[in-house]
């Protein structure tokens, strides 16, 4: 089980939200750090490689977002920049637009296997901030 929005804080409140749940990994989604790496793979040859200083992930765009997921008997809040693959619509700009994408951990279901939850979104500009 889990809240359909990510938040800006560790508030599951509806004035404190950020960008809805759009993607379900279940099976083996073992935690974000597994999926992001996936993610990375696949993601690569449509959209190319995440963009960032001196090779690594974009985080020093990405601001810290919350996902609220209930596993294990209790609810858990999950902490995490996410990632961000720039310039993808190709137009006379250079990196203008970019896929934004926070996965957050889940937990174990006997249905679903291991799960986590994503939220993601497409930024103009946002390296402008």
């Amino acid at each position: 089980m889990f809240y359909n929005y990510d938040f800006n804080s560790k508030s599951a409140s509806s004035d404190n939200v950020d960008w809805p749940v759009t993607i379900i990994f279940f099976g083996h989604a073992y935690d974000e750090n597994y999926v992001y790496s996936v993610l990375k793979s696949i993601a690569k040859y449509a959209l190319g490689t995440p963009s960032s200083y001196g090779g690594g992930d974009s985080y020093w765009l990405a601001s810290t977002k919350y996902g609220l997921t209930y596993w294990g008997g209790s609810w858990h809040w999950d902490g995490t920049d996410g990632f961000k693959f720039f310039d993808v619509i190709h137009d006379d700009w250079e990196d203008d637009w970019e896929v934004h994408i926070r996965v957050y951990n889940g937990g174990y279901d006997p249905n679903w296997g291991y799960w986590c939850i994503a939220t993601t979104h497409v930024e103009q500009f946002a390296y402008l901030d």
